[in-house]
C-alpha cells in the first residue's frame, strides 16, 4: 500500500465517534463478561515480539543456506514500520511539524497501523505450546502482506489488523463501516486468505484452507448485527481464546509440515 487513502485505511485514523454497543468489547474492559481469561503460557518457539524503538536500524533476518530468508524472525509490523521511516526521512520538517500540531500525515497513518500489529502480536505470543505465527509476510513483488499468519492444530488464519482508535466499527454480513463509511477489509482479508491458501497449498504438498480475520484494535465501539460467512471480525481482546476454541482440524505433524514451508520467504516470493 503506497498511497495516501491506503495509508490511512491501513492505520485506521479516524475521528471519535458516539460510544454505542451492541455485540461488543472494549479494548481497556477487562472485566468484559464476554472474554474469559487465559492463563499466559510459554509461546511455541522463541519470538522477538519487542518491537525496535521508533527509528531504530532493524537488521533483516539473514539467509538460509543463500536461498530463502526464515519469516520466522521476523518482527511484527516490519512493513509498515519500514513505510513510516520512509516517509519520516523524506519529509523530515514536515513530519516534526506535524507532530507538534498533531496534524494527520501518512507517517502517522502507518505508525498507527504499526502499532496496532505491535498489540495483535503481543496478543499471539501468548498462545500455548503447538501454535506458530508469523508477522509481517511479504507477498510477491507488488507491496502485499500478511499482517499475521498463525498456524495450528485448529487451523490456518491470515490476520488483518485495522487499528482504529475510538471510531465506531459495525459489521453486518459483508458490510464493514468506519464512522459511517464503508471500507473493503471483508473482501481484501478473503482475498488475502484464499490466496495464501493457494501458496501454501504448492509449497507443502497438500490442500490448505487458509481463514481471513479482521483483528480491530481500539475502537471506541465495535458492533456486529450479522456475522459474514466466510471471514471473521474479532476485537484484539477476543482473539487468543478464539484461536484456542476452534475444534482440531490438523494433526501436529501437518501444522509443522505447514510452518516449515511458510517460514521460508521463497514460499511467498514464488522463488522456491
Amino acid at each position: 500500500m503506497h498511497s495516501s487513502s491506503n495509508a490511512q485505511l491501513k492505520s485506521g485514523c479516524v475521528a471519535n465517534p458516539e460510544v454505542r454497543l451492541s455485540e461488543t468489547t472494549r479494548e481497556h474492559d477487562s472485566g468484559d463478561p464476554h472474554i474469559v481469561p487465559v492463563p499466559d503460557k510459554t509461546p511455541s518457539m522463541p519470538r522477538r515480539d519487542v518491537a525496535a524503538k521508533e527509528g531504530a536500524c532493524i537488521s533483516p533476518p539473514r539467509e538460509v543456506n543463500g536461498s530463502w530468508i526464515d519469516l520466522a524472525q521476523s518482527l511484527p509490523a516490519q512493513a509498515v514500520r519500514t513505510q513510516a521511516i520512509t516517509e519520516q526521512h523524506a519529509k523530515p520538517v514536515v513530519t516534526w511539524f506535524a507532530r507538534v500540531l498533531g496534524v494527520h500525515t501518512d507517517e502517522a497513518a502507518w505508525r498507527m497501523g504499526e502499532k496496532g500489529e505491535e498489540l495483535v502480536a503481543k496478543e499471539l505470543s501468548h498462545l500455548p505450546e503447538g501454535w506458530h505465527t508469523l508477522h509481517s509476510i511479504q507477498v510477491g513483488d507488488r507491496g502485499s502482506d500478511i499482517d499475521h499468519l498463525v498456524i495450528g492444530r485448529g487451523g490456518i488464519f491470515s490476520l488483518n489488523t485495522k487499528h482504529h482508535k475510538n471510531a465506531s466499527i459495525w459489521v453486518a454480513g459483508n458490510t464493514f463501516m468506519v464512522n459511517g463509511q464503508k471500507q473493503p477489509y471483508l473482501r481484501n482479508s478473503r482475498h488475502e486468505a484464499q490466496r495464501a491458501a493457494r501458496i501454501l497449498s504448492v509449497a507443502s504438498g497438500i490442500p490448505v484452507t487458509v481463514k481471513g480475520v479482521v483483528v480491530v484494535v481500539n475502537a471506541g465501539s465495535f458492533t456486529i448485527r450479522e456475522r459474514p460467512v466466510d471471514v471473521e471480525v474479532l476485537y484484539r481482546r477476543q482473539l487468543r481464546n478464539w484461536l484456542q476454541q476452534q475444534r482440531w482440524v490438523l494433526d501436529q505433524a501437518t501444522v509443522e509440515r505447514i510452518f516449515d514451508a511458510a517460514r521460508r520467504s521463497s514460499t511467498w516470493s514464488g522463488k522456491r
